[in-house]
C-alpha cells in the first residue's frame, strides 16, 4: 500500500534563489513518480538520502500557497488521507543534499557546493580510575582487616563479593557496548557524510518508466528480458547486460527496472549507480576509511545494478574492492544488471583489469529503431515538452538527420533554456526559429584568421570573486586559440542573451588529439580535485586520429563530468566561428 508516512518542507539555502525549497519525505519510490506528476515543473529530479528520518529529497524551485495545496493535496491522495503526525511543515533552512539534476525545468539552477573536509570524531573512553592516597586511618583499617579479617559475617562477605564481581562485569560489558556503540555512530554519521559529499548512488528519474517506455523491434527483446528481471529476479537474467549505441534508450531501461524492483523488492534491496559515481565513490570511502561500511550496504542488497559500466575510472586503489564486490555479488547469485555503449567483445579489457566477465550472463543489445517507431518517440518528446513544429520542421531538424534522442533532447532542452532568455527580448520568435539558431543554419563555417585570433588575445577573464569557474581543454599546440574562444563566449553571451557573464579561468591543458583510447577517463581524472563547475573542451582537428570518434569522445566525457556535477561544453575545432557552437556552449554552461 502506497503511504507517505513523514514529509517536512523547509526553505533551501541558495543565494540565487530566495524561494527554493526542499521538501524531505519518508516514502516508497513508486510514491515520487506521483508527486512529481502533481507539482510539474517545479519539482527538480529525486535524489534518496541517508537520514533517520527521511530517505528522499525534492527541491522545489518555487513555493507558495498555490504549490503548497497541490502537495497536501497529493500526498493525502497518495496516503489514502492517513498522514501521521509527523508529515509538517517546517520553514527552517537545512543544508540536506546537494542540488541534484532537473526532471523538465527549462533553465537547471543547480547549485554546485565545495567538498566539506570530513573530521571524524574519535570517542575517547578512559579506563583508567583515580587513584588517591591513602590516608594514615585508611591504612590502619586495612591492616586490621589483614590481622583479623572483615568485620562482617562470612556468608555476608561472600555475597557482597560476588556483587562486586558482577557490578563490575556489568560496568566492563556497558563499557564495551558502549564503545561499539560510539562506533558505529561514527561509521553511520561518517558514511552519511560521505554520501552526502559524493552521491554514489544514481538519482532516479521517475519520467523513465516502463510506462512511458516505447517498444519496438529495436528493444523488444530487452524489454522483455527487463520485465522478467523485475518479476523475478536473480532466477534467468542474470546476470544481464544492456548495451547500445548512443540515445537509443539504454538509461531508460535502467530507470524502469529499479523503479519496477522497488515495488517488488523494496528500494533498500537495490543498490543503484553508474561508473563513475561508482568509482569515485569507492575511492572516497577508502580515503575515509569506512569502505566495510559501504561493502555492507552492498552486500544487504539483493539487485546491484550499474548503468555504463565502461564509465569505471579504475586505479589501484578501488580495483580490489570493485572487482571483488561485483563478483561476489553475481556468484551469491543476487540479481546484477550493467549497461554499456560497447559491445561484449569491446568491453574485454574492463574485464581483464577488474577479472570480471560482464558477458558470461545475458547480453541484450538495444538496435537503432525503425522509422515509424522513431517518430512515435520523437512526437513524444515533442508533446512532453510542449514544442510545436510542423511536419516539415521535423523532419528537417531532426528526421533527416538520423538525431539520436540523447541529441534530440539536449537540443530542446537548449531550445527552453533559450526561450526563457530571449522571450522577453523578442516576443516574435518562435520554436523552430530557436531551433534553427542552436542547429547553426546559417553559421559561418571559415577558420578565424590569424588576425582574429591574435586580436582576441587582449580577453582574459579572471574574475575571481564569480560563481563561475570553468577549465579549457584543448589539442595539442592549439592553446593560442583559447583566448578566441573566451572572447567568442563573452560576446555571443552578451548579443545573443543580453547576459554580461563573467568566469575564472581555472586552468587550460592540452590532450593528445592522436590518442584514440582514454582521453575522457584523463580528463575525469584531472578534473575531480579541481574546483571548477564548468568545463570546456576543444575538439580534435579534422586530421588527427581522434577525429573520426568524436562523436564517441564528447560523449564519455560529457557523462563521466555530469557525474561529478560538473557542466561541458563542446567547441568543434572546425567551427570556431560558428555562432551556433558558442550560443549552445553557454546554454549548456550556465
Amino acid at each position: 500500500m502506497s503511504m507517505i508516512t513523514k514529509w517536512e518542507v523547509s526553505k533551501a539555502q541558495d543565494v540565487k534563489n530566495a524561494n527554493k525549497h526542499q521538501l524531505l519525505l519518508k516514502c516508497e519510490l513508486k510514491d515520487i513518480l506521483k508527486i512529481v506528476k502533481k507539482l510539474g515543473a517545479v519539482c527538480s529530479r529525486p535524489e534518496r538520502i541517508i537520514s533517520k528520518d527521511y530517505n528522499f529529497i525534492i527541491y522545489l524551485f518555487n513555493y507558495n500557497e498555490d504549490i503548497e495545496n497541490k502537495l497536501k493535496t497529493a500526498i493525502q491522495e497518495i496516503s489514502s488521507g492517513k498522514i501521521t503526525q509527523t508529515a509538517t511543515i517546517e520553514r527552517k533552512p537545512e543544508n540536506i543534499s546537494p542540488a541534484v539534476e532537473e526532471i523538465s525545468i527549462p533553465v537547471p539552477d543547480l547549485e554546485i557546493k565545495k567538498e566539506e573536509k570530513i573530521e571524524i570524531p574519535v570517542p575517547k573512553i578512559d579506563k583508567k580510575e583515580e587513584v588517591k592516597e591513602p590516608s594514615k586511618n585508611d591504612k590502619e583499617i586495612s591492616d586490621r582487616k589483614k590481622t583479623f579479617g572483615p568485620v562482617v559475617p562470612k556468608s555476608q562477605s561472600m555475597r557482597m563479593a560476588r556483587e562486586e564481581v558482577k557490578k563490575e562485569e556489568k560496568e566492563k560489558a556497558e563499557e564495551a557496548k558502549k564503545v561499539e556503540e560510539n562506533k558505529e555512530d561514527i561509521s553511520k554519521r561518517s558514511l552519511e557524510k560521505i554520501r552526502l559529499k559524493w552521491s554514489i548512488e544514481l538519482p532516479l528519474n521517475p519520467m523513465l518508466s516502463f510506462q512511458t517506455l516505447i517498444t519496438g523491434s529495436h528493444n523488444r527483446f530487452a524489454h522483455a528480458a527487463a520485465m522478467a528481471v523485475v518479476e523475478n529476479p536473480g532466477v534467468m537474467y542474470n546476470p544481464i547486460l544492456i548495451y547500445g549505441p548512443v540515445g537509443n534508450g539504454k538509461s531508460h531501461f535502467i530507470h524502469s527496472m529499479s523503479y519496477g524492483l522497488s515495488s517488488t523488492i523494496g528500494q533498500k534491496n537495490i543498490f543503484v549507480t553508474n561508473g563513475v559515481k561508482f568509482s569515485i565513490g569507492v575511492n572516497l570511502a577508502i580515503k575515509e576509511g569506512f569502505i566495510d561500511s559501504l561493502e555492507k550496504i552492498i552486500n544487504d542488497c539483493k539487485v546491484i545494478i550499474i548503468d555504463d559500466i565502461h564509465l569505471m575510472l579504475i586505479n589501484k586503489e578501488n580495483k580490489q574492492f570493485i572487482s571483488r564486490v561485483i563478483s561476489g555479488s553475481m556468484q551469491s547469485n543476487k540479481q546484477v544488471v550493467f549497461s554499456s555503449l560497447f559491445s561484449p567483445q569491446e568491453l574485454e579489457p574492463l574485464e581483464n583489469m577488474l577479472g570480471i566477465q560482464f558477458s558470461q550472463g545475458w547480453m541484450v543489445d538495444i538496435k537503432q529503431p525503425n522509422p515509424q517507431t522513431y517518430r512515435l518517440i520523437l512526437n513524444q518528446i515533442l508533446g512532453n515538452m510542449d514544442i510545436k513544429l510542423s511536419e516539415e520542421q521535423i523532419k528537417n531538424f531532426f528526421i533527416n538527420k538520423s538525431m539520436d534522442f540523447k541529441t534530440v533532447n539536449k537540443t530542446l532542452f537548449r531550445m527552453k533554456k533559450l526561450e526563457k532568455y530571449l522571450s522577453p527580448l523578442n516576443q516574435s520568435l518562435l520554436h523552430q526559429d530557436m531551433i534553427s539558431m542552436l542547429l547553426g543554419d546559417k553559421d559561418d563555417f571559415s577558420m578565424p584568421s590569424e588576425g582574429e585570433i591574435k586580436g582576441a588575445n587582449v580577453y582574459s577573464s579572471q574574475a575571481e570573486d564569480s560563481f563561475y569557474k570553468w577549465g579549457f581543454f584543448c589539442p595539442k599546440g592549439m592553446k593560442e586559440y583559447i583566448n578566441y574562444m573566451g572572447a567568442k563566449l563573452k560576446e555571443t553571451s552578451s548579443k545573443k542573451l543580453s547576459m554580461d557573464i563573467e568566469w575564472k579561468n581555472v586552468f587550460v591543458e592540452e590532450y593528445d588529439p592522436d590518442e584514440i583510447y582514454g582521453i575522457p577517463f584523463k580528463i575525469g581524472n584531472y578534473v575531480l580535485d579541481k574546483n571548477i563547475n564548468g568545463l570546456i573542451v576543444m575538439g580534435p582537428p579534422p586530421t588527427s586520429a581522434l577525429s573520426s570518434k568524436e562523436q564517441e569522445f564528447s560523449h564519455l566525457t560529457e557523462k563521466i563530468l555530469e557525474s561529478m556535477n560538473i557542466k561541458t561544453a563542446w567547441i568543434y575545432s572546425n567551427k570556431l566561428k560558428a555562432e551556433s557552437v558558442y550560443l549552445t556552449a553557454i546554454l549548456d554552461l550556465i
